[in-house]
């Protein structure tokens, strides 16, 4: 493929399931608003509908989706008709191949094309004409955390599905040996950190705390995510109630939306936690609320890189994290963070330290800059784009 120039742009299309919740949105966001638009036209492709936020994604891209989104507020024929629409899509997706999903409802040919994140996304985009150069970008550990079997009608087809891709990004060394070892994709894999914008991520840390999350003058615990199973928010609410139990005094924060919020809810509600343990819901900028952290927890069963841990580090916080993929490129051997068990015990012994300890988190405050400052846009982007040529 030659370089592009400023008169043959390329066309690249962005496959993502949906763009709001987690660190793959963030660092989609990222991304989009950084790259070069004299090189490529931009097409940002959501499996369900959704808005496309100004200020949060770049306003001069193409927006395309799959799926409707069916609302409470909708006329009852509005709402069959959406619905009838899905149930046919779904029904093509499921008992036809990729290929003809994509001719039928992609339809567009691309020059590039990338999955962006596991599951609906990859099975999409492996059915992209030939000719189009396929990516795909692997943001957790697959074996550990294998949400994607909903996506496939079979294991065999989602390793089938990732045999098509040109090139398979894995943002860690153990995402990299589950690709090779599991799917087959020796000589295909790339490793390669998340594009993370220092500068932004400082600026918007700045912009003031709002008054709901004023600092009370008790130590804030702080963690950033979508309520899903696999954050492992749950066991983090048992290790909380366990140390207020002891009589460590503390408030802890999440900032995300998902499946799990209700049974969270619950769980604060009949341990009488209302005043200490707060759900944030979305915040489209949650940097006030990250700097404002005495420690940063990453409670989760399993990762593929932890997008919160890295913007964490570059804000200089102290961090705590469980045991997963890609815990040891962003904290070393406890070097730049405290890494503990990926269990309950381990969880709540390392919070334990760091409520207890000003010095050990002023230890980690200054490990956490040094850590930090390994991050860049500039190193990434160029790799990025080595892999579009």
């Amino acid at each position: 493929m030659k370089e592009c120039t400023k008169t043959e742009r390329k066309s690249l299309a962005i496959f993502v399931e949906n763009l709001y919740g987690g660190g793959v949105q963030k660092v989609l966001q990222t991304l989009l608003s950084h790259l070069d638009r004299e090189r490529f036209t931009l097409t940002l492709w959501s499996v369900r509908k959704e808005t496309l936020q100004r200020g949060v994604y770049p306003q001069d891209i193409g927006y395309a989706y799959l799926f409707e989104t069916v609302h409470e507020g909708d006329s009852p024929l509005k709402r069959i008709a959406r619905k009838t629409k899905n149930k046919i899509r779904l029904l093509v997706y499921y008992h036809f191949s990729p290929a003809v999903f994509y001719r039928l409802f992609v339809r567009k040919r691309y020059d590039i094309a990338i999955a962006f994140m596991e599951g609906y996304p990859t099975r999409l985009v492996s059915g992209a004409p030939a000719g189009t150069r396929r990516l795909a970008w692997v943001h957790t550990d697959l074996e550990n955390n294998p949400w994607t079997a909903c996506a496939f009608r079979s294991p065999e087809e989602e390793k089938a599905c990732y045999r098509r891709f040109d090139k398979v990004v894995c943002l860690s060394r153990r995402i990299e040996e589950v690709m090779v070892s599991s799917f087959r994709m020796k000589g295909k894999t790339v490793r390669l950190w998340n594009p993370i914008d220092r500068g932004q991520i400082l600026d918007a840390s700045r912009k003031g705390l709002p008054e709901a999350f004023r600092k009370t003058g008790r130590l804030r615990l702080v963690s950033l995510g979508s309520l899903w199973p696999v954050k492992g928010y749950g066991r983090l609410l048992r290790c909380f109630r366990r140390l207020k139990d002891e009589g460590l005094d503390g408030e802890l924060f999440l900032a995300g939306e998902g499946e799990e919020r209700e049974k969270l809810s619950a769980y604060i509600r009949e341990n009488g936690l209302e005043g200490d343990v707060f759900l944030t819901g979305f915040l489209e900028n949650p940097y006030p609320l990250l700097a404002s952290a005495d420690i940063y927890v990453c409670s989760s069963l399993a990762e593929g890189l932890n997008t919160a841990v890295t913007e964490a580090l570059v804000l200089g916080r102290p961090v705590l994290s469980t045991a997963c993929s890609g815990t040891e490129e962003l904290l070393g051997d406890s070097r730049y963070g405290l890494v503990v068990s990926n269990d309950e015990e381990g969880l709540t012994d390392g919070l334990r330290r760091l409520l207890t300890d000003k010095e050990l988190r002023r230890h980690y405050a200054e490990a956490a800059l040094a850590g930090g400052s390994r991050f860049s846009i500039e190193g990434p982007l160029e790799a990025f784009y080595g892999l579009l040529r």
